[in-house]
């Protein structure tokens, strides 16, 4: 009977413990993790050179799934007629469409 008894109680511990251990895991994976801060653009880019003559005007800018469109104009001046396609999160130019040739 001493042994029934020592047995049960030492479960009833185990059965304690388990349920402390359960809880803190649950109270652990639901604390929020912090989010990492992202870089700005201008600490990624730094100063950017697109070479665009000083006639062109910007006709239209555009921000898309991480890229940002530039519309460069007049279309009177051919080398103005163009879109430059950049990449948000390096900078680095991803295309460029002429119009004229």
């Amino acid at each position: 009977m001493q042994y029934l008894k020592a047995l049960n109680i030492g479960m009833g511990i185990l059965i304690v413990l388990g349920m402390i251990l359960l809880v803190y895991g649950f109270a652990v994976k639901s604390k929020p993790t912090p989010q990492p801060q992202q870089a700005g653009l201008s600490d990624v880019m730094g100063h950017i050179n697109l070479d665009v003559a000083k006639e062109c005007k910007k006709q239209n800018i555009i921000v898309d799934d991480q890229r940002l469109i530039i519309e460069l104009g007049p279309d009177t001046i051919a080398q103005c007629a163009k879109i430059l396609i950049l990449d948000l999160g390096t900078g680095e130019t991803l295309g460029t469409v002429s119009l004229y040739k």
